[in-house]
C-alpha cells in the first residue's frame, strides 16, 4: 500500500524504523500486507447512524471514501470536518463518503452512546458506522487515526492518508480528483486550424 502519512510521529523516526527493518521484511507487511489494489474485505458493520451494512452497500458507481477515526485522538474531528465540507462533493461523480469508528476492541453501551454523541455534535451529514471487535482495520492493518482509504468500485485500494495536517488536504484533493478524471483538459485535435475572421457578406460596408 502506498500510504501517506501525516501526525504524531516526525520523519526522522519513521524513516530510522524503515532503514531498520528494509531488509527483513517487505514494505507491505508493515501496513497489513495490502498494497494498492488489493480488494478490502467486505466486512459487514454496525450502524451508529445509519442502518448496518456490508462496506460493499456503502460504496458509489466508482468507489467509497472510508475514514477511520476514533472520538479519542486529537486529528479525527479535523478531518471528519474536512470530509464533510471536502470530500462529500465527490458524491456527484460516484464516489460516496463513509466514516468507520474504531475506537476500541470491545465496546460497551457508553462507549457505542459516546460515538453516536460525537456524531450528533459534529453534525456529520454522511454515514457513521462501527467496526465491530475492530476486524476490519485489523484486517487492513490501520495503526493510526485518522486513516483515509480512496477505493475504487470494487473495493480496491486506489490510495491511503494516515494521519492529517495542513498539507494533507490539498495532496488528498489532487489523488481523488486525479483518480476520478477531473480538470483534465481533452487534447487538441492534430491538424485543425483555429477558425479565421467571418468574411462579410458580398455588399456588407467595407466591401470592395
Amino acid at each position: 500500500m502506498v500510504l501517506h502519512r501525516w501526525g504524531r510521529f516526525g520523519t526522522g523516526v519513521v524513516a530510522l524504523l524503515l532503514s531498520a527493518f528494509a531488509f527483513a521484511a517487505p514494505a507491505s507487511a508493515l501496513e497489513g500486507g495490502l498494497r494498492n489494489g488489493d480488494p478490502v474485505p467486505d466486512r459487514a458493520f454496525v450502524g451508529i447512524t445509519v442502518d448496518s451494512g456490508k462496506l460493499s452497500s456503502f460504496s458509489g458507481e466508482k468507489g467509497l471514501i472510508v475514514v477511520y477515526w476514533t472520538t479519542w485522538d486529537k486529528l479525527s474531528p479535523a478531518f471528519l470536518a474536512f470530509a464533510g465540507r471536502e470530500l462529500r462533493r465527490y458524491e456527484e461523480h460516484g464516489v460516496k463518503l463513509l466514516a468507520v469508528n474504531a475506537d476500541h476492541p470491545e465496546m460497551r453501551d457508553e462507549d457505542t452512546a459516546r460515538v453516536r454523541a460525537k456524531a450528533a455534535e459534529m453534525k456529520l451529514s454522511f454515514p457513521v458506522v462501527l467496526d465491530a471487535a475492530l476486524k476490519g482495520s485489523n484486517e487492513i492493518g490501520i495503526a493510526e487515526f485518522p486513516t483515509m482509504l480512496l477505493l475504487d468500485g470494487d473495493r480496491k485500494i486506489v490510495d491511503a492518508y494516515a494521519g492529517f495536517s495542513p498539507g494533507a488536504r490539498e495532496e488528498i484533493l489532487r489523488g481523488i480528483d486525479a483518480y476520478l478524471g477531473i480538470g483534465k483538459k481533452a487534447p487538441a485535435k492534430a491538424g485543425k486550424k483555429p477558425p479565421g475572421p467571418p468574411v462579410p457578406p458580398p455588399g456588407a460596408p467595407g466591401e470592395k
